[in-house]
């Protein structure tokens, strides 16, 4: 009794339904067909099937048309290093408005990022926050006068004593990379303008405005005959407190070749000291060099290359000499 009882568990244990085993087999038998299907679908019918090694590799490399799946070297969002690009773009699409010479406050809108580009100090303003008493950053800029009405939340700079013309015209130089306007030349610039403009890009750090000015400079004087700055505008760059060093030097040596000595020395106006002093200097200095195309230096002569076939300098062709070199754009004397 207990022997059938037995047999009779065991066969229950062990003994699968009839209709399990069609239904299990008929499933295993579509799914192999599917399975079938997909491979020949991706795969062309002269490829062999893959060997144990190849779906190895499948399964950890999976073709572009297989679905991808997530594994442990799949790189994580959080290890990803994120693009400047956007941060680039951002500065450059950003307007800052400007407000110039009180108490008129002329405003005008310039992109962040050239700003940033032409001036170290406007970078440091605009990026760090640093203020001069010529040059003032606002975040929320206030209400100047009447007719300024700036835009709440927005970072503003004020330039007090710079002239309306003069800033214009590097608003300008920013856009083109020329300092006349359209419909001028370089005839049209006065050189009260081109001082004021140098001495303006001086005080802030604005090397490629200071030498675009040098070449006006050289080209304004080439073009009409012993066309040079008055005393007035002279004594305007020999101020103590201009700094313009590089451009000073040029105009005396345009002074030593070029100038009537007569009426600079006996003419009307009183030129400032300092630049008489230094136009002696220069006028000495010429003695010690040949004018037939030979320069003396250094106790040697040496063939002039810097000089005309019949004497004097060709300021064109040294002009960078007298400008100003800076990190985004360095200058490089031949």
């Amino acid at each position: 009794m207990s022997s059938n009882k037995h047999k009779s568990i065991n066969h229950i244990q062990y003994t699968t339904p009839k209709s399990y085993k069609q239904s299990s087999s008929h499933h295993h038998s579509q799914s192999h067909k599917r399975k079938n299907n997909a491979a020949s679908s991706h795969e062309p019918p002269s490829t062999p099937p893959p060997t144990d090694s190849e779906e190895g590799s499948q399964a950890t490399h999976p073709s572009p048309s297989s679905k991808r799946i997530k594994t442990e070297t799949s790189p994580s969002p959080d290890n990803l290093t994120p693009s400047k690009t956007p941060a680039i773009d951002s500065t450059y699409n950003t307007i800052i408005f400007i407000y110039v010479s009180s108490p008129s406050n002329q405003k005008f809108g310039i992109h962040k990022g050239l700003l940033c580009k032409a001036s170290p100090l406007f970078q440091s303003a605009l990026t760090a926050g640093v203020s001069t008493p010529d040059l003032q950053l606002f975040l929320s800029p206030p209400t100047l006068d009447d007719q300024v009405s700036p835009e709440p939340s927005s970072p503003a700079l004020y330039l007090p004593s710079t002239p309306v013309e003069t800033f214009t015209r590097f608003n300008h130089f920013l856009y083109s990379g020329t300092l006349t306007l359209d419909n001028e030349s370089v005839r049209d610039l006065s050189w009260a303008d081109v001082i004021e403009i140098y001495l303006f890009a001086t005080k802030f750090a604005i090397a490629g405005l200071q030498n675009a000015c040098i070449d006006v400079t050289i080209t304004k004087q080439s073009t009409i005959p012993l066309n040079l700055p008055n005393a007035e505008n002279m004594n305007r760059l020999w101020r103590p407190d201009t700094g313009a060093a590089l451009l000073r030097q040029l105009f005396l040596k345009l002074y030593a070749q070029k100038a009537d000595l007569g009426l600079v020395m006996g003419g009307t106006g009183c030129f400032h000291r300092d630049f008489m002093r230094g136009l002696v200097v220069e006028l000495y200095s010429m003695k010690q060099r040949s004018t037939v195309g030979v320069d003396i230096k250094g106790g040697k002569k040496r063939e002039g290359k810097d000089l005309h076939a019949g004497g004097g300098m060709d300021f064109w062709k040294v002009r960078k000499r007298w400008y100003v070199s800076c990190e985004n754009d360095p200058v490089v004397v031949e």
